[in-house]
């Protein structure tokens, strides 16, 4: 059932519809609901229907449930995806208006910062630079800003050069016949707003546009939606601008501010009924939030009633804040809390290392999101480069990477001198690679090797395998990288096999998905998965991820950590708010709200009075957030069993000791020096307990006092 806000969104008979959706107010629901209710009773086609998410996770949660609603055929039609899939679809289409054939490939991260490398080479500057070149050539493309444009407003001698170094790093891309992830959208927008034909044939074919978290949109993601729906006017956005937290990726929430000034006949709908929290969590998340100037006048109410206050706890070190959340998550596990339900947040990632250990140490079963990705491994990396050139041989950053790899004496010289006849001749590598007067010059081995493998590859192109997993099958045998692994630790060899076999999976699965699927469309997906589509969902994993990484999920059970100035909010905001800007600490406390609105049933705020920083010790002055929710933090984290004291005044707060994590006889216990161990005997009185341990690894036994040991429990 939808309630009368939902309903009335649903039901909009059309036009500009802006949905202010309150964290969990349900606006997956009313989206889809949306959709099945144009599709049913205004009979619109499925296929003239556009409904852009920010994640790929949003995207098939909303196709999962539209399948319960309007059925699969019906879902299969939809043009439904993030902005860059449903752009890189469009482009497939039309890409050949600039020059590029339909089978661009999408660099990654790594490729983006190899190519820049290569540009800063050609340009004699310092190539340890990349990656700072790349954010600012980002910042130009969101911006909508073309090489050409941009070089018409550079005066200052760092616009100049990188006027110089955007031209260079596009005109490579485009030899490669690849695009960066912002080109995605900017080369749309480009053929949108360059060729009229094509922009009234796309405007007529999309009769709706439906948007989520439009409060995260940028410049060029705005003039696409504008563009797409200009003429039948029919956009229908849900964004809280509560949760705009993406302005480092160019997010603009001045874009959802200004919705209505945008489109004065548009209908404004707000969902303020929350079915997610417990009614003191969003008590003092409408506290915290309401602190903030730039925002829609709107207030979250629980449909679930009332629960647990909020927890605070005060640590003396990060080390102590790591060993009480890990201790809590023993507690919660005994009270038959399943591993799924908790989720430990930090505001940047070099805060998981503490908790990681820690959890490592314990045998705790838990996933880091964001840490080293399973399409970023040399293996995996090296099998897609294969995949790449067999798409799109003009990709000659992935036949560089390929031409050598497994070994096949082709030496780095012999490599670089290849690069620079094709440089020099204007040719691709692939054709200078097929070339045999480019190679006549070449030892034999490297001409042999060279020859060899073009062969194969062009054999590869002219009769490939029915299907992407029987593609990678071939290559990962028939280039040699099988036999190439069997030379290395037999333990690394089986781990890198598992691996590859995972990637074949994967193309089984997207076949499956998509039986009409092809090799680009595969390469295509990979290129546009995130770290949150790796986030198990079955419940038996304790999971660490970045607040930013958490936009958009659920726990029933949260921990906040971290809460100290300079940590969270972070020191970059409140040096701008020294300078007069109010912005960037407006984001830090948008950013603890959405912390803050993923806890269902508990919430947990802690913090260290002391943190390492360069190795020294630093004391650490609670965040302004803890004393915003002052009100709303009545009582301190007290020993099992024991009351905790009221609280009165945040600067009343003092620490309380750890427990002695439930040490008993018998049980199994880790030792920082001496690693794990076994307790044999507790002796002692109350206030001093002493116990003898058994270590292994020929220590033997230690007599220690559990007042300063630096004992954990491992738990099995």
């Amino acid at each position: 059932m939808l309630n009368a806000s939902q309903k009335l969104a649903v039901e909009h008979p059309g036009g500009p519809v802006l949905v202010l959706a309150g964290a969990g107010a349900g606006k997956t629901r009313v989206l889809t609901q949306r959709v099945a209710h144009l599709i049913e009773l205004q009979r619109v086609s499925p296929s003239r229907i556009l409904v852009v998410t920010f994640t790929n996770k949003a995207a098939r949660e909303m196709k999962e449930r539209l399948i319960g609603l309007i059925g699969q055929s019906a879902v299969d039609r939809l043009w439904i995806g993030t902005f860059h899939a449903i752009c890189g679809r469009l482009l497939r289409q039309e890409i050949y208006r600039l020059n590029y054939t339909s089978s661009f490939v999408i660099y990654d991260t790594e490729d983006q910062e190899k190519l820049m490398r290569e540009v800063l080479s050609a340009l004699d500057l310092e190539t340890k630079q990349a990656r700072t070149w790349l954010r600012q050539v980002s910042g130009l493309k969101n911006r909508g800003l073309l090489p050409h444009a941009f070089r018409r407003e550079a005066t200052e001698f760092h616009e100049l050069s990188l006027a110089k170094i955007y031209d260079l790093y596009q005109e490579r891309l485009a030899r490669n016949n690849a695009l960066d992830f912002d080109d995605l959208l900017l080369l749309t927008l480009r053929l949108l707003e360059e060729q009229p034909d094509l922009r009234e044939r796309w405007q007529n074919h999309f009769l709706h546009v439906l948007v989520d978290e439009y409060q995260d949109t940028n410049r060029v993601q705005f003039n696409l939606l504008r563009l797409l729906s200009q003429k039948n006017r029919n956009i229908f956005v849900v964004g809280d601008v509560d949760q705009s937290i993406y302005s480092f990726r160019h997010a603009d929430f001045q874009i959802i501010l200004g919705f209505q000034a945008d489109y004065p006949e548009s209908a404004v709908i707000k969902l303020e009924q929350n079915y997610r929290s417990l009614k003191p969590i969003l008590s003092a998340a409408n506290t915290l939030i309401d602190y903030n100037r730039d925002r829609f006048d709107k207030t979250l109410r629980s449909t679930r009633g009332e629960g647990l206050p909020l927890q605070y706890y005060q640590a003396r070190s990060e080390y102590q804040e790591a060993d009480f959340v890990v201790h809590q998550v023993h507690q919660l596990l005994e009270r038959g809390h399943a591993l799924g339900d908790i989720c430990v947040l930090y505001r940047t990632n070099a805060q998981s290392r503490l908790f990681e250990e820690r959890l490592i140490r314990q045998r705790i079963p838990h996933q880091l999101i964001g840490a080293f990705r399973f399409y970023e491994r040399k293996e995996i990396k090296d099998i897609l480069a294969y995949l790449r050139v067999l798409n799109n041989p003009l990709d000659d950053l992935s036949l560089k990477r390929i031409l050598n790899i497994p070994k096949r004496g082709i030496g780095a010289k012999t490599q670089q001198g290849l690069e620079r006849q094709a440089e020099r001749e204007g040719l691709s590598l692939w054709d200078t690679l097929s070339s045999p007067a480019c190679l006549v010059n070449l030892p034999g081995k490297a001409r042999t090797a060279i020859q060899s493998l073009m062969e194969w590859l062009k054999g590869l192109r002219e009769k490939p395998p029915e299907t992407v997993a029987e593609l990678i099958q071939q290559v990962y045998t028939g280039s040699g990288y099988a036999q190439e692994l069997q030379k290395g630790d037999p333990g690394e060899t089986e781990e890198r096999e598992n691996h590859i076999e995972s990637l074949i999976q994967a193309a089984r699965e997207y076949q499956e998905s998509l039986p009409e699927g092809i090799l680009a469309g595969f390469l295509e997906q990979i290129a546009l998965m995130s770290d949150i589509d790796g986030l198990k969902a079955e419940g038996r994993l304790l999971t660490l991820m970045t607040i930013h990484a958490a936009k958009g999920l659920e726990f029933p059970i949260v921990f906040v950590t971290g809460l100290e100035e300079g940590i969270f909010p972070h020191n970059r905001a409140i040096a701008a708010e020294e300078n007069g800007e109010d912005g960037p600490i407006e984001e830090e406390r948008r950013l603890m709200y959405v912390a803050m609105t993923r806890a269902q049933d508990v919430l947990w705020l802690t913090h260290a009075q002391q943190r390492t920083f360069y190795g020294a010790p630093q004391y650490q002055q609670p965040s302004r957030f803890l004393e915003e929710l002052e009100k709303h933090l009545p009582q301190v984290a007290a020993p099992v069993s024991e009351p905790a004291p009221a609280l009165s005044r945040l600067s009343e707060i003092v620490d309380t000791p750890l427990p002695s994590q439930s040490l008993v006889e018998g049980c199994q216990v880790y030792h920082a020096q001496w690693g794990e161990g076994r307790i044999e005997k507790i002796t002692g009185s109350e206030k001093r307990k002493i116990v003898i341990v058994a270590f292994g690894n020929g220590i033997g036994k230690r007599i220690l006092d559990l007042a300063s040991a630096p004992l954990e429990r491992i738990w099995t």
